[in-house]
């Protein structure tokens, strides 16, 4: 019985040796804050975004962004028939004073959190939001 005993407090011993300095050797792992991606509106042909505390897209300070889809045509384009393959859909991302970036249509904004909740269409949320073109 003593056996038992004594060769169950040894290997309880050397587990928990063994355990922390597997730990000291292992550098401390950081907890990824969890995405969660919801489709707002998939089917929108305009997003409009606003928070009452500015908020950056693609480096430019803003409190109010209209995104959407437009169809760019090249200069020797016009007057005639053209294919599917020759027309170029951009995002247009309208912005406070004026402003007007045009964007590659595959291109992902994300607009980080600013401690003030976002509005999405008279809907508010918390973190980050990413605005992209619907891929169909």
């Amino acid at each position: 019985m003593m056996r038992k005993v004594l060769f169950a407090a040894l290997f309880l011993t050397v587990g928990a040796f063994y355990e922390r300095s597997g730990r000291s050797q292992t550098a401390p792992t950081v907890q990824a804050e969890p995405t969660v991606r919801i489709g707002l509106n998939p089917n929108a042909s305009t997003v409009n975004i606003r928070s009452s505390a500015a908020f950056t897209v693609q480096q430019n300070r803003t409190r109010m962004a209209k995104f959407s889809t437009v169809l760019a045509l090249d200069a020797a384009s016009t007057n005639r028939v053209l294919s599917r393959a020759d027309l170029d859909y951009r995002m247009l991302v309208e912005l406070d004073a004026g402003k007007v970036l045009v964007l590659p249509s595959k291109t992902k904004v994300r607009i980080e959190p600013t401690g003030t909740p976002i509005e999405i269409e008279n809907r508010t949320y918390r973190g980050a939001i990413e605005v992209f073109g619907n891929s169909r």
